[in-house]
């Protein structure tokens, strides 16, 4: 499941797609989608470029680097271009950047009209899809306007039910979660971390770690760090054990629970990160409804489809996305200051 799609679009007049970028920008948001438009204009720069070789070369180049850079997603092409036809650059794509991503083939239909509009701009488009043997490759007709929209649309609707698909789900909860686990764990196992000149900011960060310990020693936890001794030992071994170990010993000498509730009151210490442990808070404690995230990545981790049923849904999806990009920001803010 994606947190957001790339749409490649390529036109000699990209202003012309302001509102269907924005019609789709809203059907992604919908289900917590974003959408990232990057733009290929196709126009010729300079006087070299007046020679169609050297233009066709530098757009191949763009269209290239845009590739080699983003995860492209979809793909549309006017097919009016001047003096190159979209039809070119879709052949030009297939053999060279990708042979499976949708591509939508566009045209408001030039020269003198035959039939209905749709019907004349169809034909043209059809007629560029055969020229350049693009039949069955799957790139998909559209006029320019309404029935561009809609087809967009329609593209993206079926992504998302593919996305929605509750492997897919359990793969982004699995991903994003166990980053923002990794943040943490590398923020916690940082000496600088635990460490501050302010004698009263010291005695807080003292304060929290034995707090923990001694829910610990509460819950009767046999792990790394209680067999060790360093409940008895106090901060000092502490923090020697946890810079000093690698990430490994440390993820299994503390729990996730343990190192959400170290991090999240080493947040709320200080004025400047408090609002950030609030916001890390109802990640993984506390009764919500809905439930915090780290509560939806054990029960997708833990049950089976059967079980989860209904609950899955596209509510739940866009629900998940917009908490996983929430606390994953959040985390970020933190734990990346040095």
């Amino acid at each position: 499941m994606r947190l957001d799609y790339t749409v490649l679009c390529i036109d000699d007049n990209i202003g012309t797609l302001r509102d269907t970028k924005r019609d789709l920008g809203r059907h992604n948001s919908n289900v917590g989608i974003d959408t990232n438009f990057i733009d290929v204009p196709v126009v010729q720069t300079g006087r070299a470029e007046t020679d169609i070789d050297v233009f066709k070369t530098r757009i191949f180049s763009d269209i290239a680097r845009e590739f080699e850079t983003h995860q492209i997603d979809l793909v549309i092409v006017d097919l009016h271009l001047g003096e190159i036809k979209g039809h070119e650059i879709i052949d030009h794509i297939r053999h060279h950047q990708t042979m499976y991503r949708p591509i939508v083939f566009y045209s408001g239909g030039e020269g003198v009209q035959v039939g209905t509009l749709e019907e004349h701009a169809t034909k043209q488009l059809q007629d560029g899809l055969e020229k350049a043997q693009l039949v069955g490759k799957s790139v998909f007709v559209s006029v320019r306007g309404d029935n561009l929209r809609k087809d967009l649309r329609g593209i993206c609707s079926e992504m998302h039910a593919e996305e929605h698909k509750l492997n897919a789900s359990r793969g982004l909860l699995m991903d994003r979660t166990s980053e923002i686990d990794a943040k943490i764990l590398q923020h916690l196992c940082k000496r600088e971390t635990w460490e501050s000149s302010d004698p009263a900011v010291q005695t807080k960060i003292q304060k929290i770690l034995m707090d923990e310990l001694k829910r610990q020693r509460k819950n009767a936890l046999k792990n790394a760090w209680l067999k060790r001794g360093v409940h008895k030992s106090g901060f000092a071994a502490f923090t020697d054990w946890i810079c000093n170990s690698d990430d490994t010993e440390v993820a299994q000498g503390l729990d996730a629970f343990s190192r959400n509730n170290l991090i999240r009151g080493l947040m709320k210490m200080s004025d400047e990160t408090k609002d950030a442990g609030d916001i890390h808070s109802t990640y993984f404690k506390g009764d919500r409804d809905p439930p915090h995230l780290n509560s939806i990545r054990n029960v997708y981790a833990h049950q089976t489809e059967k079980k989860i049923g209904n609950t899955h849904n596209d509510e739940r999806c866009k629900y998940i996305r917009e908490e996983v990009r929430r606390h994953l920001k959040n985390v970020t803010k933190v734990t990346s200051k040095k």
